[in-house]
């Protein structure tokens, strides 16, 4: 390899180890990171593109991570969604190669046993389990799901009563007046498992006496 091409295929792994080293989860032990190329709304240039996923597989060699799985899409654009378990201390030693700071100075903030939830504003849900597996959908931004999962993600971890919980949803449409508080909120709990496709093993609510949210939550425009 010339000088010049390594030179441009060590920038390409400095911009992969950037931006995976900034994700929320990056000291998250036990967790996949989901990486994308390109980023949701980026516009890459193709070469751009090719270098960072030549990058990625490069960087797997390295040992900086291991890739658990990954796929291909090909809609209006050909997109790569990487799923990497980070290889502490390996990573931090490879950024230290690359001239990128140490990135194993702490371990963050995060319990290694929940998901993350990511809300969109424009009503897209994504929820990745513990395990990586990603489960998505859209919601109406004002129906009761979406109504639903902003308030309780206001307080995570904390179970709301049903009464509580039934003042953020719409009132009841002509002809239900009469269901209950309670089952208007199981009923919309139960729509958003239906909507993402939720197992039972990967399900993100707190059911104790009410509901919340077992899992990190990440709001997006």
């Amino acid at each position: 390899m010339s000088k010049n091409s390594e030179e441009k295929s060590n920038s390409f792994k400095l911009l992969v180890l950037d931006e995976i080293s900034k994700d929320p989860y990056f000291f998250k032990r036990n967790n996949l990171i989901r990486y994308e190329i390109p980023k949701e709304g980026e516009d890459l240039d193709r070469s751009i593109e090719a270098g960072k996923v030549t990058a990625v597989w490069d960087l797997r060699n390295e040992g900086a991570f291991k890739i658990e799985r990954w796929e291909q899409e090909r809609s209006e654009e050909l997109k790569f969604e990487f799923y990497l378990e980070i290889l502490h201390p390996g990573f931090g030693e490879i950024c230290t190669k690359y001239g990128l700071d140490n990135k194993e100075q702490n371990t963050g903030p995060y319990d290694k046993n929940k998901g993350r939830l990511i809300l969109y504003k424009n009503g897209r849900t994504v929820y990745t389990a513990p395990t990586g597996r990603k489960y998505e959908g859209k919601f109406s931004t004002k129906t009761n799901p979406y109504l639903l999962l902003q308030f309780l993600s206001k307080e995570l971890g904390k179970v709301f009563e049903v009464q509580d919980l039934a003042k953020c949803l719409r009132n009841p449409r002509v002809g239900a007046e009469g269901t209950t508080e309670d089952r208007r909120v199981r009923d919309t709990v139960q729509s958003i498992r239906k909507k993402l496709k939720l197992p039972e093993g990967d399900d993100f609510f707190i059911v104790d006496k009410g509901f919340g949210l077992d899992c990190d939550v990440e709001l997006k425009s």
